[in-house]
């Protein structure tokens, strides 16, 4: 994919209808995206997760975040297709997550990968 192809609503969108609802932590979990190359009425996103439902918004909810998640698009995406692990991103500081220890580990887990992640791509 190209700069142009990236599309962060529907990275979102995708991301939040992948949630493995069985692994959520217990409670209320907010975790605030922040994307420093999206268009500016695009760049903050939150998931809120409460009792296994999740809601994806574009405007502050109100609520401390938990998790916070500050990245760029195509990161992110390389992430979500698998073609990025989340260790590598952190390793080289494309991606930073903070929060407590134990939701920063667990997010890979409930958060998971796009359907397509597991499907091999052929090189030009």
């Amino acid at each position: 994919m190209t700069a142009r192809d990236l599309d962060v609503s529907l990275l979102m969108w995708d991301m939040r209808r992948r949630i493995d609802h069985q692994k959520l932590p217990e409670g209320k979990i907010v975790v605030h995206f922040q994307y420093h190359d999206a268009p500016m009425e695009r760049r903050r996103w939150w998931l809120v997760f409460d009792h296994g439902e999740v809601d994806l918004c574009l405007i502050d909810p109100g609520v401390e975040p938990d998790l916070y998640l500050s990245t760029s698009v195509s990161t992110m995406t390389s992430i979500w297709m698998g073609d990025l692990s989340y260790g590598t991103a952190l390793q080289t500081h494309c991606l930073t997550l903070e929060g407590p220890s134990e939701l920063r580990s667990r997010l890979p887990s409930w958060l998971r990968l796009s359907v397509f992640a597991e499907v091999e791509r052929q090189v030009g």
